[in-house]
Parts: C-alpha cells; sequence; structure tokens
C-alpha cells in the first residue's frame, strides 16, 4: 500500500497542532486555579481561563514550533523513517511552562 506523502503529511502537522491546543488548555487551567486558590476568591473562573489562554506560554508555542518544523522538514526531505523514528521516540517531558 502506497501512502500518500502530502496526507501523512498534513495529518502529523494536524495531530501536532492539536497537542498544542490540548497543553495550552491545561496550562489555562492550571493558572486559574492556582490564582483562585492563592487568592482564595471567587472570581469567574471562565475570566481566568480566557486570560490564560491570550497570554499563552512563549516556551509552549517554542516546543510545538520546533515539534512542527522538525515534522515539516522530515517530511518534505521525504525522509519518512526518519520521521516515524522521530515520533515513535517523542515524548514531551519537563514542566509545562
Amino acid at each position: 500500500m502506497e501512502i500518500d506523502k502530502r496526507q501523512l503529511r498534513e495529518c502529523v502537522l494536524w495531530l501536532i497542532d492539536m497537542i498544542y491546543q490540548a497543553r495550552k488548555e491545561l496550562v489555562a487551567y492550571q493558572v486559574a486555579h492556582t490564582l483562585l486558590s492563592a487568592d482564595g476568591l471567587a472570581r469567574e473562573f471562565d475570566q481566568f481561563l480566557d486570560q490564560s489562554r491570550k497570554n499563552s506560554s512563549p516556551a509552549l508555542l517554542a516546543d510545538h514550533q520546533k515539534a512542527r518544523d522538525t515534522i515539516e522538514r522530515l517530511l518534505s526531505e521525504k525522509r519518512f523513517d526518519a520521521a516515524l523514528e522521530f515520533l515513535r521516540q517523542w515524548k514531551p517531558k519537563g514542566p509545562i511552562q
């Protein structure tokens, strides 16, 4: 079975974008929870979430862009074995920033 290289590239990039969005959402919840807990105030949780989403972490964005660029480069160069190996070994780690 022949792999449609364009579709594979688009699918992998879409997946990386979804992972970024999920991590960004998690950071927004963590920030809101931390602020509410620390202040002991009953502020509107949605306001904290909205503000956190608008001001996401530069480190998170940089990590996302690095993964996208790596996949784009590997797939554009038709180095699919290297791209698949990268995906197998890729394990985001460390604290969310």
